[in-house]
């Protein structure tokens, strides 16, 4: 089974560094995915040397040992990547737009604050509904992608809390 999720987060600034740190976070939190969608936004472009230098790196290896080290994380090291003027490509903006509007954040956030919105939205955003044969005879049981990433089921707080 596959499946997809959408991962907003907060940097410093828009360099190769900022993205970087985020990346790490990501892959702290829901592990190594097997595909990234994004633009090629100046960060990401800041970020090819490194990227680059990690791709050659992988590229010298033994294929076995790359496919060994690449099955331990179940990563597929390929990066898709959006022409920058059509963020709109994959809908990942229209749904956290939505998820934001959803949130109704209004007024001036703390960098904790805005980051906790943030990943609010990412939640609610990644609320898709799956379906699964459930054990018992009822029917079906409704999977949601938050259960997917954190092995926990449900997700109920809708608003941010005013700070």
């Amino acid at each position: 089974m596959a499946s997809q999720a959408i991962y907003t987060d907060v940097v410093s600034d828009q360099s190769a560094e900022g993205f970087l740190l985020a990346y790490q976070r990501f892959t702290s939190l829901r592990g190594h995915p097997k595909k990234l969608w994004s633009d090629s936004g100046k960060n990401f472009v800041g970020a090819k040397p490194a990227l680059k230098e990690l791709y050659q790196f992988l590229d010298r290896l033994e294929k076995s040992e790359l496919e060994n080290e690449a099955t331990k994380h179940g990563t597929e090291w390929s990066w898709k990547i959006h022409p920058a003027d059509s963020p709109h490509r994959n809908g990942a903006v229209r749904i956290v737009k939505r998820a934001l509007q959803n949130l109704g954040g209004d007024g001036v956030f703390t960098w904790g604050g805005f980051q906790t919105f943030l990943y609010m939205a990412s939640n609610l955003a990644n609320e898709k509904t799956h379906r699964c044969q459930d054990s018992k005879p009822r029917g079906l049981h409704r999977l949601h992608q938050p259960e997917f990433s954190t092995a926990r089921q449900g997700w109920t707080e809708r608003r941010p809390r005013k700070l």
